[in-house]
């Protein structure tokens, strides 16, 4: 069994509830997030889990 995936991530990351609910299911079917770059996510094989995942902005949006 592979330990490690690279799968294109949904387009709809910039909704932060799609998002969350996109790495629950991740989750509870054994694939956890580990890199995520603009159209590749890195998810790593562990133990089955149900979580919660919150998503939290990095850097505040500009004004404009």
């Amino acid at each position: 069994m592979r330990k490690k995936k690279y799968v294109l991530r949904p387009l709809e990351l910039w909704d932060p509830g799609a998002a969350q609910q996109w790495l629950e299911d991740e989750a509870a079917h054994g694939w956890f997030l580990t890199d995520c770059g603009t159209r590749l996510a890195k998810l790593e094989r562990r133990k089955p889990a149900a979580c919660r995942v919150r998503i939290q902005p990095c850097k505040p949006e500009p004004e404009e």
